[in-house]
């Protein structure tokens, strides 16, 4: 079922192949056909193509509405926009013993000492259930003390999700950061400027 909502509503690149299948099918199809549906399959194939690409640029799905609201929080982090940030977090934000504030803080504090730009999402695997759901993050960014020389970093993430009248952030952890296993927030200010 998600493979069929990537195809038709998320992914440009699987429709036009899946519309390529469609049209090569029905190319090999007419000379079997009556002339009556010969006339008729390519205005048929072509508003076939027409509502499958209408269907997808007015559906979004929820994974993409998360992601929507991921490429927010990173233009917030980057931009050092606690609005922005704040806008993505959820009231009910609970993960290392901070809430809501505590986690603005933290970030806010934390962006105080450094620079992070050029970042690169790679990897962004959402699993939604109901109303939450968990975004695996892969993500490269150059990051450095304020006035000083930046390095490349790189990371995973595990955020959790929940929707109101919109996806937010419930929680954040990392997992890996070059290659260095973490479990908690604290544990990457300690190692990374």
């Amino acid at each position: 079922m998600d493979f069929i909502k990537l195809v038709l509503f998320e992914s440009t690149y699987w429709l036009g192949a899946a519309c390529f299948c469609l049209f090569a099918i029905v190319l090999l199809m007419r000379p079997r056909m009556s002339e009556k549906n010969r006339s008729r399959s390519f205005p048929a194939l072509i508003a076939v193509i027409f509502g499958l690409i209408l269907l997808q640029w007015l559906v979004e799905t929820d994974r993409e509405k998360i992601l929507a609201q991921l490429d927010t929080f990173v233009n917030g982090v980057v931009a050092e926009d606690r609005a922005a940030i704040a806008s993505v977090i959820d009231d009910q934000y609970d993960s290392e013993g901070m809430n809501r504030e505590g986690f603005l803080d933290f970030l806010t504090e934390s962006l105080q000492r450094v620079d992070i730009f050029d970042t690169r999402l790679r990897r962004r695997d959402v699993t939604v259930d109901g109303d939450h759901a968990e975004l695996d993050l892969g993500a490269i960014a150059t990051v450095r003390l304020k006035a000083g020389a930046g390095e490349m970093h790189q990371g995973r993430w595990k955020m959790g999700w929940r929707k109101t009248d919109a996806w937010r952030i419930t929680s954040l952890t990392p997992v890996e950061i070059d290659t260095i296993k973490f479990t908690t927030l604290q544990q990457v200010r300690g190692e990374i400027p």
